[in-house]
């Protein structure tokens, strides 16, 4: 493993061997860490395209959540729908009864 220090020696040597500048630009050129650590073109394209795969399926499972969805709202608003009606008949029978109650009285 390349320390720091083993960087300043060779930026020191290059120095001494071809001057300021080509050293300077020499170090630049180089990884910051050791060349084992770069990703490849190979590596990205592997990864793009397992980014995409997964997108794809994050994209489908969205879907299905959203088909879902729509189905269980369809069958609150039903069962809702069906509630609201048979409170009104309720409701429409106990006013009746009061009524006749009242009017026996």
């Amino acid at each position: 493993m390349i320390t720091d220090a083993d960087r300043r020696k060779l930026h020191g040597a290059l120095t001494e061997a071809l001057g300021s500048d080509s050293s300077e630009l020499l170090m630049e050129l180089l990884p910051p860490t050791g060349w084992a650590n770069l990703a490849t073109q190979k590596d990205v394209t592997v990864l793009r395209a397992d980014i995409d795969i997964a997108k794809t399926e994050v994209r489908i499972e969205l879907q299905d959540v959203r088909i879902e969805l729509k189905s269980d709202i369809q069958d609150l608003r039903t069962d809702l729908s069906g509630a609201i009606q048979d409170l009104r008949t309720e409701v429409k029978t106990e006013i009746q009864d009061l009524r006749t109650e009242v009017k026996t009285e």
